[in-house]
C-alpha cells in the first residue's frame, strides 16, 4: 500500500514541477489503508509550497480512546514531511488525524482539505497483517 502513496505522490510532483511559483499551497498525501496495532509506523507527506515559507507542519492525531487530539510537529526528511507513530498511540480501533501547515504569512492549508477537525484521516488498527501465500506452497 505505501508503494501505491509513493507513486501517486511522485505523479503529483511530476506534474506541477515546473510550476510551483505562484500556486495554490497543497498537501500531497495518502493515508494508509490500515496500520498495525501496537506497532510503530509513519504518515508521510509532502508539500507545495509555491513562494510562501513554511512556518511548521503539524499532525493533529488521536486514538479512539483520546478525547482531543494531539498536535505533533512532523520533521522534514528527504523532500518530505514524516511523523513517527508511537505504538502507545496506535492502539485501540482506529486513529483520527489531519495534516495542518501553517505559511509565513499565517495563511494555513489541511489534509483533508474540508473540514479537517470534523472529518479527519480514518485509519483502522488491525491486530495482524494478512502475509501473502508463498506460491511455491500452494502447487
Amino acid at each position: 500500500m505505501r508503494i501505491h502513496g509513493w507513486l501517486l505522490l511522485f505523479c503529483f510532483l511530476a506534474l506541477t514541477q515546473y510550476s510551483v511559483g505562484a500556486e495554490t499551497p497543497r498537501i500531497f498525501h495518502a493515508s494508509p489503508d490500515s496500520l498495525q496495532n501496537a506497532r510503530a509506523d509513519s504518515v508521510e507527506c509532502i508539500l507545495q509550497s509555491g513562494d510562501l515559507q513554511i512556518r511548521k507542519v503539524s499532525i493533529f492525531i488521536r486514538n479512539d480512546r483520546w478525547e482531543m487530539f494531539r498536535e505533533r510537529p512532523m520533521e522534514y526528511r528527504s523532500g518530505r514531511y514524516v511523523y513517527d507513530i508511537d505504538p502507545e498511540t496506535a492502539t485501540g480501533q482506529y486513529l483520527l488525524y489531519f495534516i495542518l501547515v501553517e505559511f509565513g504569512d499565517y495563511s494555513v492549508v489541511a489534509s483533508p482539505a474540508e473540514s479537517p477537525e470534523k472529518q479527519p484521516h480514518r485509519v483502522p488498527l488491525v491486530s495482524h497483517v494478512k502475509k501473502m501465500n508463498n506460491p511455491a506452497e500452494s502447487r
